[in-house]
């Protein structure tokens, strides 16, 4: 009776450890493989001041987009806060840059108004700082209606987007 409760208990300790060392744990998945991805998918003349151009995003993870300019005050922020929401955008004159949160489910464009005066380039990162686009505006070398087609293939030219 003792020599099976030893065998008994040794087996259930076995069997124990060897459930441990198996046991299966569940992976969630990782933020790497989400998408950021945005691109300039038109641009409008409007007046002789600004251009208004439409940027299409794909955010799967951090909803932030961060752009930036060569430039200061190239990007009509007020038109911008109005678009998207004052609470949304954030802006740091010391680099040029300005994050905007962009964590409305049911949108997927902006307007952005930039000036025509003066040249400038418009880059755009995401919320890691890692490259989506950068676009140059203003300079002989480019018009502001070449400017928004996009190396990528996954982008395409409209003429009346929303």
């Amino acid at each position: 009776m003792r020599a099976k409760k030893i065998v008994f208990l040794l087996l259930t300790t076995t069997l124990s450890i060897l459930f441990f060392c198996f046991k299966t744990t569940s992976v969630s998945a990782e933020e790497t493989n989400a998408i950021s991805d945005a691109d300039i998918v038109d641009v409008l003349y409007g007046n002789d001041e600004e251009y208004e151009l439409t940027i299409s995003y794909v955010l799967e993870a951090d909803k932030k987009l961060i752009l930036k300019t060569s430039e200061e005050k190239v990007v009509d922020i007020q038109k911008l806060e109005k678009e998207i929401g004052k609470s949304n955008v954030e802006q740091n004159s010391d680099k040029n840059e300005i994050t905007l949160t962009l964590d409305d489910p049911d949108k997927f464009d902006f307007k952005l108004f930039v000036t025509k005066k003066k040249p400038f380039k418009l880059t755009a990162l995401n919320s890691k700082g890692e490259f989506i686009f950068d676009k140059e505006f203003n300079t002989e070398d480019s018009s502001a209606r070449d400017a928004f087609i996009s190396d990528d293939i996954g982008w395409n030219q409209t003429d009346n987007f929303r």
